[in-house]
């Protein structure tokens, strides 16, 4: 699944401070999947929540969660789980739910599935604390609650 993340993240001459200015950058300066993962890693969701805090438009919503999906690496997984946590908190984000497709609805359920098992392979790994373990199994509750994922286990 990951691509290459050992390319250089995105050059930003600044970030973008509103909706429209993030659109013509993801638009003209960024034709690659990895390329537009990295800019929304750079970015980060703290960033992409405030930039987005009217609401997600254009169906940005739907492709940042494909693109999320097929370019995961396990190293942005928290990260990716803050793009997607703030991604929530947005105006109208109930909205922009509704608009997703089928296709970007499995996706969603795969990502969030995903993202869960990477991080419950490394709090095996690092013998994580009983709390962060009980923690991360709450924000994955909440993320599957707030993008409709039913949960398969």
């Amino acid at each position: 699944m990951p691509v290459n993340s050992d390319l250089p993240l995105p050059t930003l001459s600044k970030t973008p401070q509103t909706a429209h200015e993030f659109s013509k950058v993801w638009r003209r300066q960024h034709n690659k999947e990895i390329e537009k993962y990295q800019l929304l890693l750079k970015i980060g969701g703290e960033e992409l929540g405030r930039i987005f805090k009217a609401e997600i438009s254009m169906g940005f919503l739907g492709e940042f969660l494909l693109i999320l999906h097929s370019c995961l690496e396990d190293k942005d997984t928290i990260d990716v789980c803050n793009i997607l946590t703030q991604l929530t908190k947005t105006n109208r984000f109930d909205l922009s739910l509704k608009f997703l497709g089928e296709e970007e609805r499995n996706v969603t359920s795969k990502l969030i599935k995903r993202l869960e098992e990477i991080t419950l392979a490394s709090e095996s790994l690092a013998s994580e604390s009983e709390d962060n373990t009980t923690n991360n199994a709450k924000m994955f509750q909440e993320l599957r609650t707030a993008y409709g994922v039913i949960s398969s286990s």
